[in-house]
């Protein structure tokens, strides 16, 4: 079956959930059921829960919703749903939300022209909401000076933690190169740094 076809049930699904005839079948739904169907590439009653789930606000579900439709999966691919949905998820607290609306914003997926400040942004929420990925590309902005401020102790710490917290073998690689461009204090002032701020991560309820 096509995606089109695909994506005109869900709007069936929709409008019975709005008009409580599926009242019942919104209250089975839960969190853990569209996650196992997502994880297995079972993408059609993926989004028909996460659906159902994000319009009673569940901010998880949001960003599931805007993956599927930044994707393509079991849907048409559409970036302006995406980024509505992946904001919600972001809004509600969802690191990895904040992570892959970063790399909207950097791939000029949002507006006409790529914001690597906005980007940066992001992904500065996503790496202090413990996101690995994040605090790797994060890094590499305060290396190379691109859509912040160039910051070799902030570009170690965050690399640092991506690579001997998060075991990101890439930050690493680029933690080594880092480092050859600093000196022994700064590299002692990057690690501190990285400890404060795992600290704070870990403190996170």
């Amino acid at each position: 079956m096509s995606s089109k076809f695909y994506l005109c049930l869900s709007k069936v699904f929709g409008c019975l959930m709005l008009s409580g005839v599926w009242m019942n079948t919104a209250a089975a739904v839960d969190l853990e059921t569209a996650l196992w169907y997502f994880e297995r590439n079972d993408f059609v009653p993926a989004f028909l829960d996460f659906q159902i789930l994000a319009a009673e606000g569940d901010p998880t579900a949001m960003y599931y919703m805007g993956r599927m439709y930044r994707q393509g999966y079991a849907v048409e691919k559409n970036l302006e749903e995406a980024e509505k949905w992946l904001r919600g998820g972001a809004e509600g607290g969802v690191p990895m939300a904040h992570h892959r609306l970063g790399w909207m914003y950097a791939r000029g997926e949002i507006g006409s022209e790529r914001d690597l400040e906005t980007a940066v942004k992001h992904w500065q929420a996503a790496a202090k909401g413990g996101i690995t990925k994040a605090q790797s590309d994060l890094g590499i902005m305060y290396w190379n000076g691109t859509g912040i401020a160039q910051d070799l102790v902030r570009a170690y710490s965050w690399l640092y933690l991506a690579s001997e917290e998060g075991g990101l073998s890439a930050a690493g690689q680029n933690l080594t190169n880092v480092a050859s461009r600093m000196t022994d204090e700064e590299i002692a002032q990057g690690k501190a740094l990285a400890e404060q701020l795992s600290g704070e991560i870990k403190s996170k309820p």
